[in-house]
């Protein structure tokens, strides 16, 4: 990533040319050579590793890397805990409780897990009818938490007591009693600052077991990512807010309709971008 910097901190219609283009021309005429149906194709991961490879040194090494999956049971949602759980929000929070019970947290009666940026609440019921866990829901905004809690009292009165919400800015510090009982300390789409609050907090408090998955990661207040590992804080890679959009710039959660209007408003952008150019000169 540091050697190839200049390659992927670049963003679209920001630069009137891109700069890697005098160290890297051979790649920029074989990209200008794709065709709409081959542009389709690279979506895939490894066939665009295999178009890049002969071009940027040592790219082809990903090509071999796999990613540890160690999920050795799917967790589906039982009937009466779908409640106004919408179809996409379904998938994502039981492909992350199954990770969750891959790691084998202890779950003894009495025993808290505690659930940042916990919205509805959504995740904290799946992960109570998992492992029968008490969860404590940690969220700033006191609307998700009522219709969260109303929620879970209609579906058991024992799902209104065993998840407890509470209304908290997780960018403040969280109460120490809650931190330091909190056995498993979850967070699912923790945005920017939220996940760097939450990774912090919980490790001070030597979690015994941390699940975390961020997003938005450019949303932080910093000019730029401030690394949190001993192995992060030494290298010399900074990303920027700008940069670290590329984190989620992917299209992976959108339907056809979605894809195709994204696809035609990237058309009209850069027409009118070049319109711009030729008016302006």
């Amino acid at each position: 990533l540091t050697d190839h910097e200049s390659l992927w901190t670049e963003s679209a219609f920001v630069q009137e040319s891109l700069s890697w283009l005098q160290d890297h021309p051979a790649l920029g005429h074989a990209l200008l050579r794709i065709g709409e149906s081959d542009l389709e194709e690279l979506q895939d991961e490894r066939l665009l590793l295999n178009f890049l490879s002969p071009y940027v040194p040592g790219l082809g090494e990903l090509v071999h890397w796999e990613t540890e999956n160690r999920i050795v049971k799917r967790w589906q949602t039982p009937e009466k805990a779908l409640f106004g759980l919408p179809g996409r929000k379904r998938r994502q929070t039981e492909g992350f409780v199954s990770a969750v019970l891959s790691l084998s947290p202890p779950s003894e009666p009495g025993s808290r897990w505690v659930d940042w940026c916990s919205g509805r609440g959504y995740l904290a019921r799946q992960l109570h009818f998992a492992a029968g866990a008490e969860v404590h829901c940690f969220e700033l905004d006191g609307e998700l938490c009522r219709s969260g809690s109303e929620a879970h009292c209609r579906i058991s009165r024992e799902l209104g007591e065993k998840v407890v919400f509470h209304q908290q800015d997780v960018l403040s510090d969280l109460p120490s009693e809650i931190l330091q009982d909190g056995v498993l300390h979850t967070a699912l789409h923790a945005c920017g600052d939220l996940h760097i609050s939450m990774l912090c907090q919980a490790a001070a408090a030597q979690a015994p077991y941390i699940a975390c998955s961020p997003c938005c990661y450019h949303l932080i207040s910093a000019e730029a990512y401030q690394p949190l590992s001993q192995f992060g804080q030494i290298s010399h890679l900074r990303p920027t807010r700008q940069a670290l959009r590329l984190a989620t710039a992917e299209t992976c959660t959108a339907n056809t309709l979605e894809r195709e209007l994204r696809h035609r408003e990237l058309l009209w952008r850069t027409a009118f971008n070049l319109r711009l150019r030729e008016c302006n000169g």
